[in-house]
């Protein structure tokens, strides 16, 4: 994936728009409810079965999350999520953004471990 990156920025560089350079995934909306709790955003296309087993494991956990079409989002907050994606990640959806990081395809374990870690501590 560094090496999209760095085609990416080359395109930039030539004066072609890139969607998603200039978006960290900090500004990205919707990481917390409107109350404050974070909140898991899940990246997929509609009618994925991958996407909807990770989004119904969610609701199971009673973890607040947001399912985010793949096709009908802005492609700055899409490019934004997809050049973090780890390299050498295989291409799987669902890409899951929470607490400053791309997961992709994760298991329910692997974003209850991220969730936790977004929790304050008492």
């Amino acid at each position: 994936m560094s090496s999209t990156r760095g085609r990416m920025q080359l395109l930039s560089l030539l004066g072609i728009e890139v969607p998603g350079l200039e978006m960290s995934l900090s500004e990205i909306p919707n990481q917390y409810t409107s109350d404050g709790k974070p909140q898991v955003l899940v990246y997929g296309p509609t009618n994925c079965n991958p996407t909807a087993q990770t989004l119904a494991a969610l609701a199971q956990q009673n973890i607040p999350h947001s399912f985010r079409n793949s096709n009908s989002i802005g492609q700055e907050e899409l490019g934004a999520v997809i050049l973090s994606v780890p390299k050498n990640a295989p291409g799987e959806t669902p890409l899951v953004l929470i607490n400053g990081r791309v997961l992709v395809n994760p298991s329910v374990s692997e974003i209850l471990t991220e969730y936790n870690q977004m929790l304050p501590t008492t």
